[in-house]
């Protein structure tokens, strides 16, 4: 999601903003993992290949935020990549988001 460069200047991933302003306006209406949580599982319920995408984007935010949820984050992450999975018409695609998510279960 994001590094540092070798300039020691941040580097923000561009597949972040791949849907834009919605993103960035999903980020300034989270301020902690509780509502985190609740607007990631309220995307997820949607189905819409949009709404997957955008939350998977925050639960990358709870992940790389460390702490005592990183486990069930990664849990909730592996739901979204195969609900994405299932929308996806790209056999390729589909394909990659199935092998993500069993990374992510461990």
């Amino acid at each position: 999601m994001h590094a540092i460069g070798t300039d020691g200047v941040a580097v923000v991933d561009p597949g972040l903003f791949t849907n834009g302003p919605r993103v960035v306006s999903e980020l300034r209406a989270i301020t902690d993992r509780p509502v985190r949580y609740e607007r990631v599982r309220a995307l997820h319920a949607t189905g819409e290949p949009a709404d997957l995408q955008r939350a998977l984007h925050l639960v990358d935010f709870v992940i790389f935020g460390g702490g005592a949820d990183v486990a069930s984050a990664r849990a909730l992450k592996a739901d979204l990549l195969r609900a994405r999975a299932k929308v996806e018409p790209s056999f390729v695609a589909r394909n990659i988001l199935n092998a993500a998510a069993v990374l992510e279960r461990g």
